[in-house]
This record gives C-alpha cells, sequence and structure tokens, in this order.
C-alpha cells in the first residue's frame, strides 16, 4: 500500500518478540500541474488557430474525444507558454 516505505524486522534482544523497523524514503512525489484555460486567449487569433490544428490533425483521425481533448490541452498549453510567459505573475500584479 506504501511503495515508499520499507520495514525491516530486527533481531530479538530482551524480548521473545522482533521489532520492526520502518524506513519512509523521502522520494519527492512529483505533482503534476493543473491544466487552466484562461478566458483571456478567446480573443487572442492564434487561440482558435491552435485548437482548430490540434483538433484536426491527421494523426488523430481514429481515435475518441478523450484522446483529442488531450491533444488540444497539450497543445494550448504549450501555445500559452510561448505566447504569455509568466502569465501566473502578470495576473498576480495586476490583482
Amino acid at each position: 500500500m506504501l511503495p515508499q516505505v520499507e520495514a525491516y524486522a530486527l533481531s530479538a534482544i530482551r524480548f521473545d518478540h522482533s521489532p520492526l523497523l520502518c524506513a519512509c524514503s523521502a522520494k519527492p512525489v512529483k505533482k503534476r500541474k493543473v491544466f487552466r484555460f484562461e478566458t483571456f486567449w478567446i480573443v487572442d487569433v492564434e487561440c482558435r488557430e491552435v485548437i482548430k490544428q490540434s483538433w484536426q490533425s491527421p494523426s488523430l483521425d481514429e481515435v475518441g474525444l478523450r484522446d483529442k481533448l488531450k491533444a488540444v490541452t497539450h497543445a494550448l498549453w504549450e501555445w500559452s507558454k510561448q505566447k504569455f510567459p509568466n502569465n501566473h505573475l502578470r495576473i498576480n500584479a495586476l490583482k
């Protein structure tokens, strides 16, 4: 249940049972970044084109809705990183 924990049975010295030593590794769990669609993207002409190109990609002709949405999400994420770098800093400054 806990892949980052190891349990070791130590030798019984004074008692009739063995103590257990639990070692927890401090490996950081990598969190996935949450994608958020920013409403101000709609006014940018490139946004609609990014969505259209990724949705109509020939490599996605035979896949389902979920895979197409993943492709659009990835394309928008990449586009927004280039078009609006440090977006969160600008939003916080305006607030």
